[in-house]
């Protein structure tokens, strides 16, 4: 039985994927032990005799399955590489039933097919021996493997008949294939070509065919092999190569970006009229567009990277998505906060407090409820364009560039935390309808140019509010639904401009039911959103950047560690922030893993405030200054080797993991940078 035969036949097969012609490339990939290597003559460097070689050169190092794709569909390029010993084919561009049965007829001998007897090398293998050479290669467990490219509209129609043939499966070229879809460059970030995939997978799978994939990282791999994909390309020598040489180069560490989770303190005018409780003056939309570009101009000037208008013209986070949609014309009571419904010394301080949630049993909180189909409607959608456009003329009056401005939504989960649902028969159908109609706003505002911020309060503080009375399990399957369908209404946009906000809720209390970071922690990962805020520093949740190292953080993705307590009036030192950041630089990969952030809003409703103006910009402020001095710093300062008592502090510097200096031993000299952290080993 051939190598990868086998390997199939117990698990899914890995291969690595080969540009350069040389042999010196294989021999030190071998080393990695992939199942299989591929010479890529189509693509790559390699004549036939360069392949020849490289074949040479990676049997004397390895049992593993040498294929090759073939550079188009030639019986006299199968039949030359099959008579050098490689293992099988891969054949790009096999569009129909006719081509696929013509290149199984390449590789067979008589009477299966037509190839050439001359196995020049090959039969080499077998001792010398012909008769034994060709029982091998008409062995269902050793003959050459066959495998057809899927990558055109074409293969794609006839997909059907080529699987009714004798290949052995098929091989998916991401590229081409969003190439034929409509969606260049894409590959397999692409909708319609994620759909092609799996609708390939599925019909190849059924037929009891192979389904191979080009893929290039590590995420991507272990998700088609969970869908069942046999064999799966995961390395390539010249990506390999450049990243191996990146990682070699000493980086110089850029300063960590800084951003806040959405809300700031309205102006005193304002926040009777976007309550309600006053009627909008005439120069309403002068003083508003004022007011935008006043609160933008004082995050620049505490020195954000991402800013936003302050969600000012908002009486909350999510009241403003739901009066854009139908089908919320009942009342409900707001979900009460099982922290305060236990602890009812503390819960009556917050008598006459009325916002998104039931705070004390001595005040009533009403919200809308679902009680009709929901749909978003022609009037929310003029609506929220006149947001964005006020936001967008803001920003353009400050010079500021559109991909550093981000506008929040609430996630369909979020929304149905909030308003309760009257008319549908399951929660699922009430979310599902809240994420199609949300779609519509989703779309809106990524086309308008600003970067999307989901808020997700439902993962986390849904837990003790709306599903007090569920288990952890309950609740977490209901979470995993609101990632799922969330996802499928970004689904089209660029998750590279998404962020996406969890917490466990902003409102004053004890927080003592919030879950625990580790039991929702995978859910949150599998969302979409490349940019995830989580709240990371206040005093119950201050202890979890722990949890990230335990679990998987895909490669594409950057947290948002908040190290502002948005409900204490303490700023945190620089310092302080820094350290904060270190951990979860420590727990995720590194500095560009991260961007600072809050870990809530400071107005999430207007009027609700912790804090005053000028502490809000004050913590901003000394979070920007923390992340800064996380930079490569160029000041240096040098101590005499035989000034003991800077030579013991320098080398126990050096060995504190976290501490902020970096020493080295320089011809008799101990020379210390202060502001950067060791570089061991």
């Amino acid at each position: 039985m051939s190598a990868l035969r086998g390997t199939w036949s117990k698990r899914a097969a890995t291969a690595c994927w080969l540009h350069a012609a040389d042999e010196l490339t294989i021999e030190v990939l071998a080393q990695v032990k992939y199942d299989a290597y591929v010479v890529d003559a189509q693509h790559g460097m390699s004549q036939v005799a360069d392949a020849v070689r490289q074949l040479r050169a990676l049997q004397a190092m390895s049992q593993a399955t040498a294929l090759v794709r073939i550079t188009e569909l030639s019986a006299k390029e199968i039949g030359s590489y099959l008579d050098a010993g490689f293992a099988g084919v891969i054949c790009p561009m096999v569009n129909t039933k006719a081509q696929a049965q013509a290149l199984v007829s390449a590789c067979r001998y008589a009477p299966e097919g037509d190839r050439s007897w001359g196995p020049t090398r090959a039969v080499l293998k077998s001792g010398g021996s012909l008769p034994a050479y060709y029982q091998s290669m008409i062995d269902s467990s050793s003959k050459p493997i066959v495998l057809a490219m899927i990558e055109t509209a074409e293969g794609l129609a006839n997909l059907s008949e080529i699987l009714n043939t004798d290949i052995d499966g098929v091989f998916i070229g991401p590229m081409d294939l969003s190439l034929a879809l409509g969606e260049p460059c894409a590959g397999t970030n692409g909708k319609k070509t994620k759909q092609a995939i799996a609708g390939i997978a599925a019909r190849a799978q059924q037929k009891g065919k192979i389904v191979g994939i080009y893929v290039s990282d590590r995420e991507s791999i272990e998700y088609y092999i969970a869908k069942g994909f046999q064999f799966v390309v995961c390395a390539h020598d010249k990506v390999a190569l450049m990243a191996g040489a990146k990682a070699s180069l000493p980086q110089a560490r850029k300063r960590v970006q800084t951003t806040h989770v959405g809300s700031l303190p309205r102006p005193d005018w304002l926040v009777p009229i976007v309550r309600g409780e006053l009627a909008p003056p005439p120069d309403y939309a002068k003083r508003l567009h004022e007011a935008t570009v006043e609160v933008m101009q004082k995050q620049l000037d505490a020195g954000l990277d991402e800013i936003n208008d302050g969600e000012l013209g908002r009486r909350d986070y999510v009241t403003a998505a739901r009066q854009r949609m139908s089908g919320f014309g009942g009342k409900g009571q707001a979900a009460a906060a099982a922290d305060l419904v236990e602890m009812k010394d503390f819960s009556e301080k917050l008598e006459g407090r009325k916002g998104l949630l039931t705070l004390t049993e001595k005040t009533e909180v009403t919200t809308a409820s679902c009680n009709s189909p929901v749909a978003y409607t022609p009037e929310g959608f003029d609506d929220l364009h006149v947001e964005m456009n006020r936001v967008k003329a803001a920003a353009q009056e400050l010079g500021i560039p559109m991909s550093r401005v981000f506008f929040s939504s609430p996630s369909p989960g979020t929304l149905a935390n909030f308003f309760g649902n009257e008319f549908y028969e399951t929660h699922e159908e009430y979310v599902g309808a809240l994420a199609a109609a949300m779609a519509t706003e989703y779309k809106a505002i990524q086309e308008a140019g600003f970067k999307l911020q989901v808020d997700c309060p439902d993962l986390a503080m849904g837990r003790h509010t709306r599903f007090a009375k569920k288990s952890l399990a309950e609740f977490q399957k209901a979470a995993r639904f609101h990632v799922e369908v969330m996802n499928k209404a970004l689904e089209g946009l660029d998750s590279s401009k998404i962020r996406m906000h969890v917490c466990w809720g902003n409102y004053p209390g004890p927080h003592h039911h919030d879950v625990a970071l580790a039991d929702i922690a995978e859910i949150i990962m599998s969302a979409s959103p490349k940019f995830i805020s989580i709240e990371a520093c206040n005093p119950g949740h201050a202890h979890e950047h722990e949890v990230w190292k335990n679990v998987k953080v895909p490669a594409d993705k950057v947290l948002m560690p908040g190290v502002l307590d948005t409900t204490t009036s303490h700023i945190e030192h620089p310092r302080l922030v820094a350290q904060r950041l270190q951990a979860y630089a420590q727990a995720v990969g590194g500095m560009d893993r991260i961007m600072a952030c809050t870990d809530c809003g400071f107005s999430t409703a207007a009027g609700a405030l912790n804090l005053t103006r000028d502490i809000v910009y004050s913590k901003m402020a000394s979070m920007v200054k923390g992340a800064a001095s996380l930079a490569d710093s160029s000041s240096k300062k040098v101590a005499k080797l035989s000034d003991m008592t800077e030579l013991d502090c320098a080398l126990l510097d050096a060995w504190m993991p976290g501490h902020e200096r970096t020493t080295t031993l320089l011809m008799g000299h101990i020379v210390t940078n202060t502001n950067s952290v060791p570089h061991l080993g």
